[in-house]
């Protein structure tokens, strides 16, 4: 498994969703478990995995659902998206995150009235707290990072002159044939997808969208340029928005979950600090790139917060110094100038116009 990109080797959570890498998820997934993850999406809206006879595209002979056929395949990718669904469901695991855990049937009627102008009564269906609230929330500010600095969907919230808190997620499939972006506040929630509808479907790429034969059609860019687009006129129309408090239990993980820090120790002092902290130390070390002198111990794989219990490799430096990074986005410098514009035409809506931005400069050669 690759990323689309070049990323540290090592992050947090809240970066990983800002930025995307593939691998930090698949990781993620083989420590939490295919079957809890499939369990907490259908918890959140993905409700239709659970339905008999969905995974017939999978397996025609058979009525197992989507669900089923995923945990019994132990797929791992799921974590990444191969698996369809539909922009409703998705909006409606964001409209739960939003609404602290508690998770709603998706309903297109917001008011009954008669004609003589009486409201008349709606029978709404149960809602329910399927996951705790500082859960939710601390997830909510977790993919807050996406449309600023640099998240994946801050260049298309800048074109859109979008100044409010807001969380977020980009998707894009392996060969560029979809993508699209799914985006909440506490007031709202939306999802969008991109992709070709035909019976056979080719790579797409962006700035004009369009057919190509090497696609580059991200959830960053017309997906997200989209959302931003068409949200960007009703944002405050439904009370202040804000995002919630997090809750230290879900930052700080479990007990016994943080690795603690043994950079500087020598490695038997690391070993005995990582023993105690009730971690399993790996017999062997790992040389790692490190401007600090050859031999010195400078981290932890994993390092941060990880499983409690769980084996920790030592690394240890071998003198040579790390690539620099890649220089960040300017965050005072504005998003690129546009050079141009298209028309996205939505059911329902006015049509939308989207600003297309310049590419980025290429990057000078080592």
């Amino acid at each position: 498994m690759v990323n689309a990109g070049n990323y540290r080797g090592s992050m947090n959570v809240t970066d990983a969703l800002a930025t995307s890498p593939n691998t930090a998820f698949a990781k993620l997934i083989s420590q939490v478990g295919v079957g809890r993850a499939v369990d907490m999406a259908i918890k959140l809206g993905l409700r239709s995995y659970a339905n008999p006879g969905t995974a017939r595209d999978y397996n025609p002979d058979s009525n197992e659902s989507l669900a089923d056929f995923v945990k019994r395949q132990n797929l791992g990718s799921f974590t990444l998206g191969p698996i369809e669904l539909n922009a409703l469901e998705l909006s409606n695991v964001a409209a739960t995150l939003a609404s602290g855990g508690v998770w709603c049937p998706p309903n297109p009627i917001d008011q009954l009235i008669d004609r003589n102008g009486n409201e008349v009564a709606v029978t709404t269906e149960t809602c329910d707290q399927v996951v705790p609230a500082g859960l939710a929330n601390t997830l909510a500010n977790a993919m807050s990072k996406d449309a600023v600095g640099s998240g994946t969907a801050a260049g298309s919230a800048g074109a859109a002159g979008w100044d409010l808190p807001m969380s977020g997620k980009t998707g894009t499939t392996e060969a560029h044939r979809s993508a699209g972006f799914v985006g909440f506040t506490n007031r709202y929630a939306a999802a969008n997808y991109i992709y070709d509808d035909s019976s056979s479907p080719t790579d797409l790429c962006s700035g004009p969208l369009r057919h190509c034969g090497s696609g580059d059609l991200y959830g960053g860019n017309e997906p997200s340029r989209t959302w931003f687009a068409a949200m960007k006129p009703i944002a405050n129309n439904f009370g202040e928005v804000q995002l919630p408090p997090t809750d230290p239990r879900y930052v700080d993980g479990a007990p016994g979950s943080r690795v603690p820090s043994v950079a500087g120790l020598d490695v038997d002092a690391a070993r005995q600090r990582l023993k105690d902290a009730g971690f399993q130390v790996a017999d062997q070390t790992n040389s790692v790139n490190s401007s600090a002198k050859y031999g010195e111990v400078v981290g932890t794989s994993p390092s941060g917060q990880t499983i409690p219990g769980s084996i920790v490799t030592i690394q240890i430096s071998n003198g040579i110094p790390p690539a620099p990074p890649p220089p960040p986005l300017p965050e005072d410098g504005g998003p690129p100038p546009p050079v141009g514009s298209q028309v996205v035409e939505i059911p329902g809506l006015p049509p939308i116009t989207i600003p297309l931005l310049a590419p980025p400069p290429p990057a000078p050669p080592p």
